[in-house]
């Protein structure tokens, strides 16, 4: 995922595969979502970017999912590179 071997994802938080100066904003969306009280899937896509393991960024799609366990609230974080998605985008626009 992002240039890392999967061993080298555990026990690391998602926030780090954010570069940053991107940290603050990227944080602070994903403790709005987990605070609603009844909590939604949600894809966010504007202005999000990965941290590539050789530390280039690169624009990312993340789904929010979380699923209430008793007491505790599970959170299911998926990133996917939308690099291809915006190229096409611009293309389409510059046609």
């Amino acid at each position: 995922m992002f240039g890392h071997a999967p061993d080298d994802l555990v026990g690391i938080q998602v926030i780090d595969l954010v570069a940053a100066p991107r940290r603050r904003r990227h944080g602070a969306l994903l403790r709005a979502c987990l605070r609603q009280a009844d909590p939604k899937p949600i894809v966010l896509d504007r202005r999000l970017y990965g941290q590539h393991s050789d530390s280039g960024e690169f624009p990312i799609e993340v789904t929010i999912n979380s699923l209430q366990a008793g007491e505790q609230t599970l959170v299911f974080l998926t990133g996917r590179d939308i690099s291809e998605r915006r190229q096409a985008g611009r293309t389409r626009r510059a046609l």
